[in-house]
């Protein structure tokens, strides 16, 4: 499901039709250059409300930036924004899909420092492999080491932990915790 300000009704209704719908949120560049949280306070309200029915059954898009090699994370705005997002709702990583990597850019936005490390050891960020391999060149997959400092990551994990209580779903958000812990921390 992917449309404008998607109400809690019509995400039931899609609950009622079918088991795990999977459900997509663009925000929308206009709304990170003013910090306008409006609309998406209102998608969290409603997929909070629903809960449990649609843990990991989300994806939060930032589309407009593609005009841009850098990557979302690089982009100072759409960082903070993620980051105030995180202040509003800390737990939102129990809704986002993990499979496809939906959670990866929103991540990236919350760590103090991003690398990516390439198979010969040698760590290179996205500007460096962009002037190494250009725009449009054969760029090989690198793994991405992220830093976090203090203790951000555990209170990130704790607050998905604590929101599954709240919403009677401990066993899923310890282990969406676990996850996040295995392939971030």
């Amino acid at each position: 499901m992917n449309r404008e300000d998607l109400t809690y009704n019509e995400i039931m209704k899609s609950l009622s039709k079918q088991e795990n719908p999977f459900i997509m949120f663009d925000i929308k560049v206009d709304e990170i250059q003013a910090k306008d949280y409006s609309r998406i306070d209102d998608f969290i309200k409603a997929i909070t409300k629903i809960g449990k029915s649609l843990r990991s059954n989300c994806a939060i898009f930032c589309t407009g930036y593609d005009n841009t090699s850098e990557e979302l994370f690089e982009i100072k705005e759409v960082n903070d924004y993620i980051k105030g997002l995180f202040r509003r709702h800390p737990f939102l990583l129990y809704y986002i899909n993990r499979d496809m990597g939906a959670d990866s850019w929103i991540i990236s936005c919350l760590a103090d420092e991003v690398r990516m490390v390439r198979t010969n050891d040698q760590i290179m960020n996205v500007s460096e492999i962009v002037k190494n391999y250009g725009l449009n060149g054969e760029v090989p997959k690198f793994p991405v080491h992220l830093s976090f400092n203090d203790d951000k990551f555990s209170r990130m994990t704790k607050a998905i932990v604590s929101h599954g209580k709240k919403i009677r779903d401990v066993k899923g958000s310890k282990e969406i915790a676990k996850e996040l812990e295995l392939q971030f921390a």
